[in-house]
């Protein structure tokens, strides 16, 4: 039986050297699509396309969010940028010229101005990248696993609602032909009474044609077979496994389509009860598999 993924999950991974330290955190969460929202350091910008060519190795469908923060041990992470420093200290000097009762400027406030410190841009070396993509591999593993663990879960809540509309689909079959009996019954009261002592008479070809419009009305066979294909469909997908979402998410739909044809056709107390059940259940389902990968 194939693993099956749930879409939340979460993953982290670190490494520490004597040169770095390197934390890469992995979180998922639901959509319908494959999404990355990627945040790294400025020096890993180019290096995207990397990092979410390897996550797709391993996740097939909700929103990645990947932060990587690689901080150099080294070298600072920032630096003054001098020229931008002196410009904007030749402004504000001409300012204070202009305006002489403004206040000085200090260093922290030209330091905080845009532009006056920056990161330290540079190309990552082959090592650093390998490193990177290699910490990045022991957060998938702990996501993978996650989402694993948390899918087969989904997947035994899941089996265990389709077990439930199946014996309910049992006492469906038990009671629909129960409907057009007791019509026959209803309606041959009825007749009694509307001709009672009138004079007016009915043939059993009336009777029976009338009959067998109704039960054509009211049948229910081909939504019963259609929902039980459905059923076993179902389970058959989640034992091929992998990337099952989409394909569950439209057989729940089609079940719901199914049942609630079912209850528009009786008028049954007893039977529309049994297939409000039988809606009732399949929503839950569909709660349920809108969190599958």
């Amino acid at each position: 039986m194939a693993s099956v993924h749930s879409m939340t999950g979460f993953g982290a991974a670190s490494r520490e050297t004597e040169e770095y330290r390197l934390d890469i955190e992995l979180r998922t969460v639901n959509n319908r699509f494959l999404k990355f929202i990627t945040k790294t350091s400025d020096d890993l910008t180019a290096h995207h396309n990397e990092i979410e060519r390897a996550i797709r190795g391993h996740v097939g469908r909700g929103t990645v969010y990947c932060t990587v923060r690689y901080t150099s041990s080294t070298e600072p992470a920032h630096r003054i940028n001098w020229n931008a420093v002196k410009s904007y200290y030749e402004e504000c000097t001409g300012a204070i010229h202009e305006v002489p009762q403004a206040d000085s400027v200090s260093v922290d406030t030209l330091l905080g101005l845009p532009g006056s410190v920056e990161s330290r841009q540079k190309s990552m070396s082959p090592e650093q990248i390998g490193a990177v993509l290699e910490v990045l591999n022991e957060a998938l593993f702990n996501l993978v696993t996650m989402r694993r663990t948390e899918g087969e879960q989904l997947r035994k809540g899941c089996i265990a609602k389709k077990r439930e509309i199946e014996n309910l689909l049992d006492e469906v079959r038990k009671l629909a032909p129960k409907v057009v009996e007791e019509y026959r019954v209803k309606l041959t009261d009825r007749i009694n009474q509307l001709t009672a002592g009138s004079g007016v008479t009915y043939t059993n070809a009336d009777f029976a044609r009338e009959v067998a419009l109704f039960a054509d009305r009211s049948n229910i066979d081909e939504e019963i077979d259609r929902l039980s294909s459905h059923l076993a469909q179902f389970e058959k997908i989640f034992n091929d496994g992998g990337v099952i979402g989409r394909n569950l998410e439209f057989l729940v739909q089609e079940m719901f389509r199914e049942a609630n044809t079912m209850s528009s056709k009786t008028q049954n107390v007893e039977l529309v009860q049994v297939i409000l059940g039988v809606k009732s259940v399949v929503d839950k389902l569909r709660e349920q598999v809108v969190n599958i990968e």
